[in-house]
């Protein structure tokens, strides 16, 4: 016991403090920099992976105009009458259709294939579901010059952009 009447043993020394505070500071500072790294390596990863991601997408839309390039060249090049249709929506015609019903291509594509041909395309669709992939059908052209001529529609479907799509064939039934 000392004087005072406090034991020495008990007593906290500033030099073990510190040397604890620094312990404890230095083990903080190792678990920090150990979370700021693996938080890196996983930003890292998931920047690469985010990189990969838009490379594949852009390939994919590079492949998807390239495509549709090659079916707009396929239908511009066609001698016969040609419309691409895809969602119900006419996406391509060559001049040899516009020829044939009468009217501007640029009209055509603002048009419903059934406001062009007098059809209902949705028993088309069964029928084409029922019987293959390619039937042919006459039909009155429903605008244009041409209004009333008969035409011979030979309808094609395909895949194009992972979607169902047809082509039609248009023919005058005169011509044939």
């Amino acid at each position: 016991m000392s004087r005072v009447g406090l034991d020495y043993r008990y007593w906290i020394y500033l030099e073990d403090v510190k040397e604890e505070i620094s312990y404890i500071k230095n083990k903080l500072l190792l678990i920090s920099s150990i979370i700021v790294l693996l938080l890196g390596l996983l930003l890292l990863f998931i920047i690469r992976q985010s990189l990969k991601i838009e490379n594949k997408r852009h390939a994919a839309t590079k492949e998807l105009l390239v495509s549709r390039q090659r079916y707009k060249t396929l239908v511009e090049a066609s001698a016969e009458g040609t419309i691409m249709l895809q969602k119900k929506e006419i996406i391509f015609c060559n001049k040899k259709t516009a020829e044939i019903i009468g009217i501007e291509r640029k009209e055509i594509y603002t048009l419903a294939l059934n406001k062009v041909f007098d059809l209902n395309w949705t028993s088309i669709e069964k029928r084409m579901n029922k019987e293959g992939k390619t039937f042919n059908t006459p039909v009155k052209i429903k605008t244009g010059l041409k209004e009333g001529k008969e035409v011979l529609l030979s309808i094609s479907q395909l895949t194009y952009a992972t979607e169902k799509s047809f082509i039609i064939i248009v023919k005058e039934i005169d011509n044939q």
